[in-house]
């Protein structure tokens, strides 16, 4: 257990340099300048006069609380400072997901019930499975250009009977 986030970016150059919390590479367009990324928007990682690449950013974890048993993934609870642009929810045999607008709020702790499994494209309301299994995987997103931070999330499970299949 720590206390933070194991953080991966999507995003590398081929040689860059950790510095002060921020990345060094080769600028994208001149060749005798260095870039700077993480300066400002996190979500940004050129901005030149030619234009700017930036992505929606995504922070995700894995819960694999009791290893041994099979669970029910029920709900979760986020403590972020704006409301989850957007969350994933993915087993070995389930993924589902909850959109902005999905989640209530409770003193800055955002709730919401997990919706069924979306996958064989089906919707989330439709009478779907429950997500279950060993872990759940949980990305959190933020989309581009708009500022959230993430500081916990808790997903609420409920141990069950293993079920084998053949």
């Amino acid at each position: 257990m720590t206390n933070g986030f194991s953080s991966f970016y999507s995003h590398h150059p081929k040689i860059y340099f950790p510095w002060r919390n921020k990345f060094l590479s080769a600028h994208p367009t001149e060749e005798s300048k260095i870039y700077e990324h993480r300066k400002g928007d996190y979500t940004t990682w050129y901005k030149t006069e030619g234009g700017e690449l930036s992505e929606d950013a995504y922070i995700e974890g894995v819960i694999n609380y009791m290893p041994e048993s099979s669970k029910k993934f029920v709900a979760t609870q986020v403590i972020s400072d704006n409301e989850p642009d957007r969350m994933e929810f993915e087993t070995k045999r389930h993924k589902s997901h909850l959109e902005k607008g999905e989640f209530d709020d409770h003193d800055d702790h955002w709730r919401s019930p997990i919706k069924n499994d979306t996958t064989g494209g089906n919707t989330p309301d439709a009478d779907t499975e429950s997500l279950t299994g060993d872990y759940i995987k949980v990305k959190f997103f933020i989309t581009k250009k708009l500022y959230n931070r993430l500081y916990n999330f808790v997903i609420k499970v409920r141990e069950r009977l293993r079920v084998y299949r053949k």
